[in-house]
């Protein structure tokens, strides 16, 4: 670490939450006071069309 940079605060650091729901769940990470969800996981959140494209 920079000496004279500020050090970071706990509510920023990254930490590991579930996301639950009748379905079934997933692991999410909570940063910079955003949810993220592994890209590997997204079918389970949003599934894939017969075509096999979301969009």
């Amino acid at each position: 670490m920079l000496r004279g940079q500020p050090q970071l605060a706990l509510t920023q650091a990254p930490s590991l939450g579930i996301l639950e729901w009748d379905g079934g769940a997933l692991s999410l990470l909570h940063w910079r006071k955003e949810p993220w969800i592994r890209l590997r996981d997204m079918p389970q959140v949003v599934p894939v069309s017969e075509c096999g494209s979301v969009w």
